[in-house]
């Protein structure tokens, strides 16, 4: 029986993060409070224009569709808001460094695709492997993206995915963990209602 309703927030902290010194936590407390200062904006922006109950994929994309400022990352092709959110399926949120091959679900691993470009020619790979490819297709995505936090651009800049190393398999591990932790805790209480400090720092 649920007697105190659901928590304001359920925080789940990787063992590893406890380490770090009061500094630090405090240094990632302020950035997930900003995050989420953020986020709120744009919850009540997408209610008061778009969407009267905007989810957490509905504020991802909003977000992302900022900070490309309204161009696909891959074709430069501009989106607009009615595409961004059409049943249609016209716009992925695309993992920069696949998925499958990082388990990186993080906010600084994603922006937004057109979904034919996407599923026809992204696939698996990874921005600097098809610009060896493409080198002048990669120079003018490089281009579009200069206004992107660095981790962002970073990960468009990476050559290798490591994933076969001991080190690397451990913090797979991690990043699954986390992910079914998360996973069930959002279906308990609702995705508004859990924080997860990100793997790069644990």
């Amino acid at each position: 029986k649920n007697t105190h309703g659901i928590p304001t927030l359920i925080r789940i902290e990787m063992a590893r993060d406890m380490k770090n010194s009061d500094k630090e936590k405090q240094k990632i407390q302020k950035k997930q409070n900003e995050n989420k200062k953020n986020n709120d904006k744009t919850r009540e922006e997408l209610k008061s224009e778009w969407i009267e109950n905007p989810s957490y994929d509905d504020v991802l994309r909003l977000n992302l569709y900022k900070e490309c400022g309204g161009f696909c990352s891959y074709t430069g092709k501009a989106i607009s808001r009615s595409q961004l959110f059409s049943s249609a399926s016209e716009i992925d949120i695309e993992h920069i460094i696949p998925y499958s091959r990082s388990l990186d679900d993080s906010y600084m691993n994603k922006t937004l695709c057109y979904a034919d470009f996407n599923r026809a020619k992204k696939k698996n790979f990874t921005p600097w492997e098809l610009g060896q490819v493409d080198p002048e297709w990669y120079s003018q995505v490089m281009k579009r993206i200069e206004s992107f936090p660095w981790g962002k651009k970073k990960r468009f800049e990476q050559q290798e995915v490591d994933t076969d190393e001991f080190i690397s398999r451990q913090l797979n591990d991690t990043r699954y963990i986390c992910k079914e932790v998360k996973s069930f805790s959002e279906a308990l209480v609702g995705k508004d209602h859990v924080e997860v400090t990100k793997w790069g720092l644990t």
